[in-house]
């Protein structure tokens, strides 16, 4: 069990990448594939300006650029920041963001992993749970401020959502 104290290189995930946000997605899942990455970090010019894994490109048009999927970079966490300040720092349906040191990006952290962390150590039960079938991560704020997981997400959104029977 990790302290709430302990730093976040600790909890947080390797490796990431980093892409330019001009990158097209066939280039950038092929990048994923051949490297065992699934975050990357989107650069404009060189500047960190947002996030994006290999979900959110898995119904992505292979020939546009990652810039369109990309998820804008609220929230970054020094290799200092402790468990329980990136908990304080993240949010529901935020996902994950980039740990640094100083100006290099040397990870990421999920706030899945983070809540779990925290959880444990104060014996908490976890209230961010997909509004329709309580899964637990990959969460993302859906319209009314609902949290739903990815797939949940997909289904809301999918025309034939009521044609198929999914709302009961």
């Amino acid at each position: 069990m990790l302290n709430p104290r302990a730093n976040i290189t600790e909890l947080m995930r390797v490796p990431i990448m980093g892409v330019d946000d001009r990158s097209l997605v066939h280039n950038v899942l092929a990048l994923a594939e051949e490297n065992n990455v699934h975050f990357f970090a989107v650069q404009q010019r060189g500047k960190l300006m947002g996030r994006i894994c290999a979900c959110d490109l898995r119904d992505a048009r292979p020939d546009s650029p990652v810039s369109d999927y990309s998820h804008p970079l609220l929230v970054t966490l020094s290799a200092d920041t402790s468990l329980q300040e990136s908990l304080a720092a993240m949010r529901p349906g935020m996902d994950w963001t980039v740990v640094r040191d100083k100006t290099t990006i040397i990870g990421v952290v999920t706030w899945h992993d983070v809540r779990k962390a925290v959880r444990a150590d104060y014996g908490e039960n976890d209230d961010y749970k997909c509004s329709s079938c309580d899964h637990d991560h990959r969460l993302r704020v859906a319209q009314n401020d609902l949290l739903l997981c990815l797939d949940c997400c997909d289904r809301a959104i999918a025309d034939d959502w009521y044609d198929l029977g999914a709302a009961g």
